[in-house]
């Protein structure tokens, strides 16, 4: 990519040319850390995509990994910051200390289980019920309960899976929480195709033990294609 002239704020002016690799695309993915650098990237495509009558959609990645006392923080800063601006943004991950709760470990077991059933299903062609159904089976077995829907669509943020499957089952919630029983997939017949964007976000939970991993991925003409490493399971650290 072209670089800007050096010692000074990047133009509008400039930014045609900086970004021309971006030029005809419909769908843009920007990895934001929520430091200097990044920030000023989301800024410059912001400002860029704001000129445009064909400007794609933005969707904006941060993660927060855990290994800085401010990763957590710079992570919410980055989504305000996006939703500010009318972009989407996504923040998933899990991370655990040792010694791991052997229940919480069987959650992230499960999860990561849910997690390789999706990639399986996810293909162009199939309907999004059977991606959902495909990714609630691991839990089923288990007799697992989930929060969460355990996938949606990003790009377009329009499908989303079923929430709230048993958690009737914890005691003195159906009196306390009528509203938040299981509710249904939304797009259960919406065909997938390529060149769209899935949030997997895999929840599992026995009683009130809970463990969510996920990440985004991509349907191509082949396949799909993984867009995250450091999310898609359980991180332990000493």
């Amino acid at each position: 990519m072209p670089t800007a002239e050096p010692f000074g704020p990047i133009r509008d002016q400039e930014l045609p040319k900086l970004l021309a690799p971006l030029s005809g695309a419909s769908r843009v993915a920007l990895a934001v850390s929520g430091g200097g650098d990044s920030l000023a990237l989301l800024d410059c495509v912001d400002r860029w995509r704001r000129g445009r009558a064909d400007a794609p959609e933005v969707l904006v990645l941060s993660v927060d990994h855990g290994l800085r006392t401010a990763s957590r923080s710079d992570a919410n800063d980055v989504i305000a910051e996006a939703h500010g601006r009318g972009m989407e943004a996504q923040l998933q991950m899990s991370i655990a200390l040792k010694p791991v709760d052997p229940i919480n470990k069987k959650c992230a077991d499960i999860a990561r289980q849910s997690y390789e059933a999706g990639l399986k299903a996810l293909r162009p062609g199939k309907k999004f019920s059977e991606v959902v159904e495909a990714m609630e089976t691991p839990l089923k077995e288990a007799d697992a309960w989930y929060l969460t829907p355990l996938i949606h669509s990003q790009i377009p943020l329009t499908w989303c899976g079923r929430m709230g499957v048993g958690i009737e089952n914890l005691p003195g919630f159906v009196e306390k929480y009528k509203w938040a029983g299981n509710r249904p997939v939304i797009g259960a017949d919406q065909v997938i195709e390529a060149d769209t964007l899935w949030e997997f976000e895999p929840n599992v939970c026995f009683g009130r033990h809970r463990v969510n991993i996920g990440g985004i991925v991509l349907v191509t003409d082949e396949g799909v294609e993984s867009l995250n490493s450091l999310p898609t399971e359980m991180r332990i650290v000493e």
